[in-house]
Parts: structure tokens; C-alpha cells; sequence
């Protein structure tokens, strides 16, 4: 559950080995390009879920960009995993942006993000109060990402 967007990602059901038939001794190439972007945008509405992957702009960043985006809104994901004021869970790429905003879940709360995994994250502002799960631990950025 997302403020803008619930989920960034691409979902497939084609299988390469059982869809694909290859006849004769040519090779074939399959290539791809994926871009995805949400860029200067604000929420100020309050996301509430009821599942994991819960952000004030996107509940979900799989892959691509968030950028110059701002939430004020609160997320609140009671009993919940996977909750920031940017994104919920985040492989993908965060840059320049800004989260004023309460943030509230049982694990994996973050300022802007609840959890980064292999993602990027660049140039951002939390200047709320922060993020709190069940056992009133704080983290403004990521809880996984910076370890002090």
C-alpha cells in the first residue's frame, strides 16, 4: 500500500525454458529494458494498511527510481512489516527524497524506508519523528541501513 503507487515491479508469468521454442541452429537474443520512475511528487494523505509494504509513497520499490518525492502524511501498519515514509521495502533506487511524517508498524520501520535491500539510497531527509515498531525502537533512515 502505497500513498502514490503500491508497487514498483514487474510480474511475468512467461517461463523461458517451457514458452519459448527454439527451432533450428540460429541463437536468439531476448533483450529488455525496464524504467520505472516517480519523480516530484508529494503525498499528504495518511496511508493505513493492513498487510506488510507500507509507504507514504510506495509500498514496494522492486526496481526503479523514486526521486525529489515528499510525504507528510502519516503510515501506520499496526502489527505490520515492511513500513516506511518513503517506501515499505525497497530493491530499487531512493534519491532526494523527504519523509516529515509519524511512521508506525511492528518491524522493519524506517524514516524513509523500512527495509533497503541491495537498493540505493541518496540524498534524503527525514526531519520527522521518526519511525517506531512494537519495541519502541527508532529508526530515521532505514533500520537495516545504517548501524551505529
Amino acid at each position: 500500500v502505497g500513498g502514490i503507487a503500491g508497487v514498483i515491479a514487474v510480474e511475468t508469468d512467461a517461463d523461458w525454458n517451457e514458452d519459448v521454442d527454439i527451432f533450428g541452429s540460429e541463437s536468439y537474443n531476448f533483450i529488455s529494458q525496464m524504467r520505472a520512475v516517480i519523480l516530484n511528487c508529494q503525498n499528504t494523505a495518511s496511508v493505513t494498511a493492513s498487510k506488510q509494504n507500507a509507504g507514504g509513497i510506495a509500498g514496494w520499490v522492486s526496481l526503479g527510481l523514486v526521486k525529489g518525492c515528499a510525504n507528510t502524511g502519516s503510515v501506520e501498519a499496526d502489527g505490520c512489516s515492511y513500513v516506511g515514509g518513503i517506501a515499505g521495502q525497497s530493491t530499487g533506487y531512493l534519491r532526494s527524497n523527504s519523509a516529515n511524517c509519524a511512521v508506525i508498524g511492528a518491524s522493519y520501520v524506517g524514516g524513509i524506508a523500512g527495509t533497503m535491500d541491495g537498493g540505493q539510497l541518496e540524498y534524503v531527509d527525514t526531519n520527522g519523528n521518526g519511525a517506531k515498531d512494537l519495541d519502541d525502537k527508532f529508526g530515521f533512515i532505514s533500520p537495516n541501513y545504517l548501524k551505529i
